[in-house]
Formats: C-alpha cells, sequence, structure tokens
C-alpha cells in the first residue's frame, strides 16, 4: 500500500519573508509472506537427526548410569555394615553394663 500527500507551498507578499515550502509526504507498507511448498526432504533429514541425537545422548546416560551404578551398590553396603557394627558394639557395651550391675 501506498500513500502520498501534496507539497505545500506558502508565498506571501510580505517584505524579508522567505517562501515556505513543505516537502512531499510519501510512505509505504508491505507484508512478505513465505510457505514452503517442497524442501527436498530437508525437514524429514533434520527430525531423523534429531531423533538419533537424542538416542546417542539417552546411551550415553546409560553408560555413565552402568559406571556409577558399582559405586552406589558399594555405599549401600557399605552403610549396612556401619549399621550392623554399630549393633554389636551397642550390645557389647549393654553386656559390659550388666556386668557391672
Amino acid at each position: 500500500m501506498t500513500g502520498q500527500s501534496e507539497a505545500i507551498s506558502l508565498v506571501l507578499p510580505i517584505p524579508n519573508f522567505e517562501p515556505v515550502n513543505l516537502p512531499l509526504v510519501r510512505g509505504q507498507t508491505t507484508l512478505d509472506a513465505n510457505y514452503t511448498i517442497y524442501d527436498g526432504g530437508m525437514l524429514a533429514a533434520q527430525k531423523a537427526i534429531q531423533s538419533v541425537d537424542l538416542k546417542v545422548q539417552q546411551q550415553q546416560i546409560e553408560v555413565e548410569f552402568v559406571k556409577v551404578k558399582p559405586q552406589i551398590i558399594q555405599v549401600f553396603l557399605g552403610i549396612g555394615l556401619l549399621h550392623q557394627r554399630i549393633m554389636i558394639l551397642q550390645q557389647g557395651i549393654n553386656s559390659i553394663e550388666n556386668k557391672k550391675k
């Protein structure tokens, strides 16, 4: 869409008065639209690449979990062992206190 105004000029017969000339004003608006009709399979290829990347990331997480799993098991068993030792020591303390009485 295009719009245009007229140039305005004002000339007065007054001494020492310069004529006024306002410039022509012009405005224009545009609208652009893009729509892909055929992309040569690029969109499908990008989706396939993203799918493969996701699977690779999932495998990397699985590998990291396999590395950490033995450490988790070791800590869990260590806590169980410490709990058993505390129970044995508590029984020993109780036994000593009974002998004192």
